[in-house]
């Protein structure tokens, strides 16, 4: 199944586009909702490695924090792509609405 994130892959920054280099779109979509606008290590110390192990899974947290090495990076909100996708949502709502109406 795609990711909603992988439809607006254009829009991404390009940190979200790094990130998804070692683990799936879906894992990526998740980090970005759950840590938007937060500057995140990438360790595996006590506060972020168990959250991160928690969202998307040993495996995936793994090579994640195999890729950023101990480093703190910023998970951007993703605004632009967040908002295509909301209104690529209701552009279909109102399409289906309209049908149901005829």
């Amino acid at each position: 199944m795609q990711s909603q994130f992988e439809r607006v892959a254009d829009c991404l920054p390009e940190v979200v586009l790094e990130m998804v280099e070692p683990v799936r779109f879906n894992d990526v979509e998740k980090i970005v909702h759950l840590f938007g606008r937060v500057n995140f290590l990438f360790s595996d110390g006590k506060v972020y490695f168990p959250k991160l192990k928690a969202l998307i899974g040993l495996e995936s947290a793994v090579k994640l924090l195999r890729y950023f090495k101990s480093e703190r990076v910023y998970i951007p909100r993703c605004e632009v792509a967040l908002c295509l996708l909301r209104n690529g949502w209701l552009s279909a709502s109102l399409i289906i609405q309209r049908r149901m109406a005829i």
